[in-house]
């Protein structure tokens, strides 16, 4: 299935780091730092048409969350046309 992208000035297009991987890693365009105890969203700059029935998943990757104790999820419905935020 192809998904339409779209990108905001500076963004980076969503890529898999391998070719076997499950979904594509978000990169943000702009230097951000979250305090500990801190909660913050996080701009992408990526827009993706994702088809009618279905849904985009955020996830946090096992690698860079050991030892963090940063977990997040979140779900993009496909009536959804704003820009993609990580929490």
């Amino acid at each position: 299935m192809k998904l339409n992208i779209m990108l905001d000035k500076g963004a980076y297009t969503p890529m898999r780091a391998h070719g076997a991987d499950g979904g594509a890693d978000l990169f943000s365009p702009v230097d951000s730092i979250v305090y500990p105890g801190c909660v913050t969203t996080i701009n992408t700059g990526v827009h993706m048409e994702i088809p009618y029935g279905y849904a985009g998943e955020i996830m946090s990757k096992s690698g860079p969350i050991r030892g963090s104790g940063i977990f997040t999820t979140g779900l993009v419905d496909s009536g959804y046309t704003g820009c993609i935020g990580v929490t």
